[in-house]
């Protein structure tokens, strides 16, 4: 049984920024976070994760400097975080 727990977002909002702006992050960097991202919570949760992707605009590789990343992570049984 998967049970999804969470999603996360990674908006402009919450984003490492500069003083009064954001910054700009190019489609293979939004990748590269979603791997880190990734690779934290397989390591933090192991085999209670059963998949994580990416969905929204990145998957669709229609997404902007300022976009958000959008990842769904499905686990084995209950999770408590």
């Amino acid at each position: 049984m998967w049970v999804i727990t969470r999603l996360h977002y990674i908006d402009k909002s919450s984003a490492v920024s500069c003083p009064g702006r954001t910054l700009a992050v190019t489609h293979e960097q939004r990748l590269d976070i979603a791997s880190e991202v990734a690779d934290r919570v397989v390591q933090k949760y192991g085999e209670r994760v059963s998949e994580i992707a990416i969905y929204g605009s990145v998957a669709k590789g229609e997404d902007s400097a300022h976009s958000d990343l959008d990842l769904w992570v499905a686990w084995f049984g209950v999770c408590g975080l």
